[in-house]
């Protein structure tokens, strides 16, 4: 197999776990500690970013350049983006 089709077989194999603890388990035996922690961090500057929390704070937080944080608004930006769909999906119901 070349990579776009481990891509593509890893894809379908994440769309087949059944519930949060299957997909848990399965990011927590393919990734190291490190790799999470980079992950979450992401997730965490998305929400940061989508909740007007001030770049400036932002980046001052997590110790990263505010062209990386604009980097992050950006992909907000995106009309039909799905982070944004999920984050709006998230805040919108918390809203009610």
């Amino acid at each position: 197999m070349n990579n776009d089709e481990y891509k593509e077989n890893l894809l379908t194999t994440i769309t087949t776990l059944g519930n949060e603890l299957d997909l848990a388990a399965f990011f927590k035996e393919l990734l190291s500690e490190s790799e999470i922690s980079d992950i979450v961090s992401r997730w965490a500057i998305f929400n940061e970013v989508r909740q007007c929390t001030p770049q400036r704070k932002i980046a001052e937080k997590y110790q990263i350049s505010l062209a990386k944080v604009n980097k992050f608004g950006k992909v907000l930006q995106l009309e039909n983006g799905f982070i944004r769909k999920m984050l709006d999906r998230k805040y919108d119901e918390t809203s009610l």
